[in-house]
């Protein structure tokens, strides 16, 4: 109790037909980008890892996951060509190389975050039926099914009654899905870098020099949610037992009988009165 778990949580998880999945899930795969002009498109992932814990009787939990990642080249797009920045890289198999600069590199991002956030929990429920009618809560009637601590006020309108019990419980899962949005700015200036690895004959090496970047910054802001599903299942049910009882007519014995729905109802203790 109280311990981490984890694991997937799969009881919603959006398809790539939904998401565009041509451009983004089934031709790259998670973690792979495609560009498109100044424009680069990063796949994530559709499966939300969530840890939960034991709280307060209910197993809770929640993830988060990058869906989708979109990253503008600001300048790039402002000049039409890349021209405060250069890279240039080729692998002809015995010489790898990569060189590349940086005077002013601008760019706008947008990642499109899953969120899920599930609750565990078992509910008590009880099946009461009356052999003839009884006020339940004012409301007259012979049957009774719910919550086990909503229990309404039982009053007898003739003499005793019997009641057949019987107790069960449901698991229930609660499943809130949302899409978060979070824009960033990276500002880089005067930035360079070499990288030259060789396998010649045998004879392998490597170079690499980073010079900067001079100045970086990178800020990011929150740009909201929104719900996308939002539901609570029983998952199971499972029977406690049944029994039947009689509630008698005579004012101490109906004590009795209060105490033992009292019992049903766990603590929630409801008298019954005589008209």
């Amino acid at each position: 109790p109280g311990g981490g778990h984890s694991g997937v949580v799969s009881y919603f998880a959006p398809t790539g037909d939904l998401f565009d999945g041509d451009l983004l899930y089934d031709s790259v795969g998670k973690g792979s980008s495609v560009s498109v002009g100044p424009v680069e498109l990063t796949a994530g992932s559709i499966d939300v890892q969530a840890n939960g814990a034991l709280v307060g009787g209910a197993l809770v939990g929640s993830g988060r996951d990058t869906l989708a990642s979109m990253v503008l080249d600001v300048d790039h797009m402002l000049l039409g060509s890349p021209l405060l920045g250069l890279s240039l890289g080729h692998d002809w198999g015995i010489v790898d190389y990569s060189l590349g600069y940086d005077v002013a590199d601008l760019d706008a991002g947008l990642d499109i975050l899953l969120q899920q956030d599930f609750a565990l929990t078992d509910v008590a429920l009880v099946d009461l039926v009356f052999s003839s009618d009884v006020l339940l809560d004012g409301v007259q009637g012979s049957h009774y099914f719910g919550r086990i601590d909503q229990i309404p006020l039982i009053t007898l309108l003739t003499g005793g009654v019997n009641v057949d019990a019987a107790v069960f419980v449901d698991l229930m899962l609660s499943n809130v899905t949302s899409l978060g949005f979070v824009g960033g700015l990276t500002t880089t200036l005067f930035e360079a870098h070499a990288d030259v690895a060789y396998d010649i004959g045998g004879h392998t090496g490597s170079f690499a020099r980073q010079v900067g970047p001079v100045y970086q910054s990178e800020q990011q802001i929150g740009l909201g949610d929104i719900s996308v599903y939002d539901d609570a299942f029983s998952i199971g049910r499972a029977s406690l037992g049944s029994w039947s009882f009689r509630l008698p007519e005579t004012p101490a014995s109906s004590l009795l009988a209060a105490g033992l729905l009292g019992l049903l109802a766990l603590g929630r203790r409801r008298s019954i009165r005589h008209p």
